[in-house]
């Protein structure tokens, strides 16, 4: 984020990683952060819009379950 870098928070939970969305998306509002979800609650079009935006560099924080470690999760700035 502040050096450039793409941040990832891999949840157990669906349920964990909707309450952590709302809570980063609320304490981050004030700031060009972008941040996006990866879970079952979101719909194929908001899923296919975040992957593209990680893999393009637009979102900046991704929070999900288990669909973060699946082979079509790309990073455009990914911290090694």
């Amino acid at each position: 984020m502040a050096d450039g870098k793409q941040v990832a928070v891999l949840v157990p939970t669906t349920l964990l990683a909707e309450q952590h969305f709302n809570v980063f998306s609320d304490r981050f509002s004030d700031l060009p952060v972008k941040i996006a979800e990866l879970s079952r609650f979101r719909s194929a079009k908001e899923v296919k819009a975040a992957l593209e935006g990680l893999a393009e560099g637009r979102i900046d924080i991704v929070i999900g379950t288990h669909k973060l470690i699946q082979p079509d999760v790309k990073f455009a700035r990914w911290a090694s």
